[in-house]
């Protein structure tokens, strides 16, 4: 998968589990770029198109969420997340990722050489970057993520993303510009009946 972090906030490449790149598939986190959109100032605008290309997709998105995840358990696919986008922070702070360096990583992804390597771990959550909420557990949390995504337009990250031993915890991102993190909280709010 492949996506433009505006904000300098996703690694050049993640490996994903089946769980995580349905999730990102649904969701279609990227962002909108000078010179490739009408009307764009200079700034990159997040932009989230569900599967990628919600304007091309006839059938439900978790149509196709759904058949990628059952591809992904039969054929035994590694899922890689590529960021094109920005590292180091966001546009005018950060540094937009080198081609070569985008290059060298696909081709180790592809020739395997990432698959075990013990030079990316897993960076243990400790705050700063999101907030936790604790929400009603009426069902399983990536259930509630993509009601979230699909009704109100809201993207959260389920609790287990984060290790969360049980459903109730959402995981929202803090960099989003303030303005939109309160559009989506007050959505949140409001999906909740508060």
């Amino acid at each position: 998968m492949l996506t433009y972090d505006a904000f300098g906030v996703l690694p050049p490449i993640s490996r994903l589990t089946p769980a995580q790149a349905a999730y990102h598939f649904l969701s279609g986190y990227t962002a909108k770029v000078a010179g490739t959109e009408v009307g764009l100032g200079k700034e990159p605008q997040a932009t989230f198109s569900t599967c990628f290309g919600a304007p091309f997709m006839s059938l439900h998105p978790t149509v196709y969420s759904k058949l990628l995840s059952e591809n992904i358990a039969k054929n035994g696919t590694k899922v890689w997340l590529m960021n094109t986008g920005f590292t180091g922070g966001p546009f005018g702070v950060g540094k937009r990722m080198s081609i070569q360096h985008t290059r060298t990583l696909l081709n180790a992804a592809l020739d395997g050489a990432l698959h075990e390597s013990k030079l990316l771990t897993r960076f243990e959550r400790e705050g700063g970057w999101y907030a936790v909420l604790r929400v009603p557990a009426t069902g399983p949390d990536e259930a509630l993520a993509v009601d979230l995504l699909e009704r109100c337009s809201v993207l959260v990250h389920p609790g287990h993303f984060f290790n969360f031993a049980r459903d109730g915890f959402l995981v929202l991102s803090l960099i989003a510009p303030e303005k939109q993190f309160q559009e989506g909280l007050r959505r949140v709010r409001e999906f909740f009946g508060g």
